[in-house]
């Protein structure tokens, strides 16, 4: 007879003569610890039990700082896991998008993509033994925003989407609003080339001796100079005045360019090396500092100007489309101000919005 027949005969038996004892486990032999079965499965210091079954790592939380995250930017990943037998774990990470570095630990370091859409991120706990949990978490990835001053989308009106209130007021004769560059109707205002332009609201904010100036714009044949993002008042320069040559017949048609006035003077500078297209939707860019001015067509720069002088500030209205005696004639479909100097991919990442 099996040792685990006589201990049941033995427990029957004593049953029957009530005495049995409350911490006597039915079914174990009289030398087995309380709550195991002939002995039991005992750790086996591997992940899992000796006859028993490892199990695998549950992630209890997947968790994304920032978020959403500004394009070509950073933002800390933390994976919270346990594993059922206290095991330690590795930590492994993907994303559909983007690049990871991971410095160590349950923690890793997410690099968003130039484009804006959805990223999932997915960390994977993994136990001596090879068992494996997952979780995920989605972000969304937005265009730069740190800076941001004013955004312009012309959506049927001139209001600013930045958040700060800095609304346009338009000018001119009756407004006009045209396809946009994804071909949505009415998504762009039209300038006429001598009377439209846009004014912009809170005067002090837009008082800048570091900023980028961000548009779509579809240019149209000139003769004139067409003024795109002004500070400059009735007078010379201003703070910034960003604009495009006319077609006259001279090597600078049609470039882009700029000047702003100084302690001394004034300062300007081509920001193309040819003229821009026109007729069809162009992403321009500029950004200054004090150590730079940047120029980008579509996204690609010319080259830095080094150490241009500090422009002078005044107390005029930055206005959109128009200078002291320059107006854009053709379509601005969006417009960004930034009071700093965005990065190059942060350029690009706007210019590739379309």
């Amino acid at each position: 007879m099996s040792n685990r027949r006589v201990w049941t005969v033995l427990v029957m038996a004593l049953a029957a003569c009530g005495e049995v004892k409350a911490d006597i486990d039915a079914g174990a032999p009289p030398d087995a610890p309380p709550g195991t079965l002939d002995g039991g499965p005992e750790p086996d210091g591997q992940g899992g039990t000796d006859g028993g079954v490892n199990l695998p790592p549950v992630v209890q939380s997947v968790i994304v700082n920032p978020s959403p995250v500004q394009a070509t930017q950073m933002a800390q990943v933390t994976c919270t896991a346990m594993d059922p037998e206290n095991e330690p774990l590795d930590y492994l990470w993907s994303a559909t998008v983007g690049s990871i570095s991971t410095p160590g630990g349950n923690a890793a370091t997410w690099t968003a993509p130039i484009e804006i859409g959805s990223a999932v991120i997915t960390c994977t706990a993994r136990d001596p033994l090879g068992q494996t949990g997952s979780g995920t978490v989605t972000t969304d990835v937005i265009l730069p925003v740190d800076g941001l001053i004013g955004l312009y989308l012309f959506n049927g009106n001139a209001d600013d989407s930045s958040g700060f209130g800095n609304h346009g007021t338009r000018f001119g004769s009756a407004s006009i609003y045209q396809q946009d560059r994804f071909g949505a109707a009415g998504g762009a205002l039209t300038f006429n080339g001598f009377d439209h332009y846009v004014s912009l609201a809170n005067e002090s904010a837009f008082d800048l001796t570091a900023f980028t100036i961000a548009a779509f714009v579809w240019i149209d044949s000139s003769s004139a100079t067409r003024a795109l993002v002004s500070k400059s008042g009735a007078t010379g320069f201003g703070n910034y005045d960003l604009h495009v040559f006319g077609e006259t017949g001279g090597p600078i048609d049609g470039r882009l360019a700029y000047a702003h006035d100084t302690a001394g003077g004034n300062w300007s500078t081509l920001g193309s090396s040819g003229p821009l297209l026109t007729g069809a939707f162009i992403h321009l860019a500029m950004t200054l500092n004090a150590a730079e001015a940047q120029f980008y067509v579509d996204g690609m720069s010319g080259g830095p100007v080094p150490m241009p002088p500090p422009p002078t500030l005044n107390n005029s209205p930055a206005t959109i489309g128009r200078d002291g005696s320059n107006f854009w004639d053709g379509r601005i479909d969006e417009v960004r101000i930034y009071n700093r100097a965005l990065t190059p991919e942060e350029i690009l990442a706007l210019s590739i919005d379309r």
